[in-house]
């Protein structure tokens, strides 16, 4: 029993290194990155009111549902509020890097803001319907780190944003465009929650905080990797912990008070 019990467990292991040797589709030094989706939840965002000048503070704002291009339809995305599409493949071989095209299709953001002693309401930043938001990204593939495919990258987007009064859906009051820089890092290996069909099968996923910023201003936008909903859970049980790149940026009773501007 003990000598089946071994092979059993020898036999899993093996299956499960050939899964993860496969999965990252690397060869002699070799990765493919496929297109697809990055889903990223707001740590930080901030943007220039050119109006009072003035830098306002926005949080992220889940989007829960979010309706895929290309067939894929309505999926369950939780906590994400932006997202952006990669929509080019590469194959890069170690030190080599690349360059795809970007397609920014969700932003959700909110603020509350005192623009008036008369005028008291929420604002909420959306992606612009009436233009694309598009860019590119460079990915460099750095090689293995602890046997690990992954590397850096860097991009640049032009965004085209709504800001809506009262409701993402409310009537828009203004629009912002933004050319935004960024850079951080990658790897073959799930940093977050994994969606089937949208961000499963890409090797590509972010790591840590992505850093965008618009040069010459204080508007600024960093992102982080959506974490498996069961995560989320034991973050904000767990006694102590101050929780979710700070719990009070998605609880929409504890957004900031009125600031005027």
């Amino acid at each position: 029993m003990i000598k089946g019990l071994r092979r059993l467990v020898c036999s899993t292991l093996m299956i499960a290194s050939f899964n993860a040797f496969a999965s990252t589709t690397v060869f002699a030094g070799t990765i493919i990155i496929d297109s697809g989706y990055d889903l990223v939840v707001t740590g930080s965002a901030m943007f220039h009111d050119n109006n009072s000048g003035q830098c306002i503070d926005f949080y992220g704002l889940p989007l829960n549902k979010f309706t895929f291009p290309d067939g894929i339809g309505e999926k369950n995305v939780d906590w994400t509020d932006t997202i952006i599409q990669r929509t080019g493949s590469l194959t890069l071989s170690e030190g080599q890097s690349g360059t795809v095209n970007l397609k920014i299709l969700a932003v959700s953001l909110t603020t509350n803001l005192n623009r008036s002693p008369n005028s008291n309401s929420d604002f909420y930043t959306t992606i612009s319907t009436s233009q694309i938001s598009t860019g590119t990204m460079e990915i460099f593939y750095d090689g293995l780190v602890n046997g690990v495919p992954g590397g850096h990258w860097t991009n640049a987007f032009d965004v085209y944003l709504d800001l809506h009064a009262g409701s993402s859906t409310g009537v828009v009051v203004q629009n912002l465009f933004k050319h935004f820089e960024g850079s951080g890092a990658w790897t073959t290996t799930p940093t977050g929650m994994i969606v089937p069909g949208v961000n499963d099968n890409s090797n590509f996923y972010l790591v840590g905080d992505a850093i965008h910023v618009v040069p010459g201003e204080c508007t600024s936008h960093d992102v982080l990797p959506v974490p498996e909903p069961s995560s989320v859970g034991l973050l904000l049980s767990g006694a102590g912990i101050a929780g979710f790149w700070g719990w009070r940026r998605f609880n929409r009773k504890s957004l900031p008070e009125e600031t005027k501007v």
